[in-house]
């Protein structure tokens, strides 16, 4: 599923690349395929359109959490 939801998302941000819930839905859909880095630089994106959004922050801070970790 969340290849799809990936996907999907994608599509959204082409679409609408100034949407900033496309860019949550692409960062958690990477977060859930374990691609941490990739999670943390859509939820930046996001976060470029829209400062203050909360669901973006709180995907930011969980992906970074993630690619703090040593491997």
């Amino acid at each position: 599923m969340p290849r799809l939801e990936r996907q999907s998302a994608d599509k959204c941000v082409a679409i609408a690349p100034d949407f900033a819930k496309g860019f949550s839905r692409k960062s958690a859909a990477l977060f859930l395929l374990g691609r941490y880095v990739d999670a943390e630089a859509a939820a930046q994106s996001g976060l470029s359109l829209d400062p203050e959004n909360a669901a973006l922050k709180q995907l930011l801070a969980t992906a970074q959490l993630e690619t703090a970790e040593p491997l």
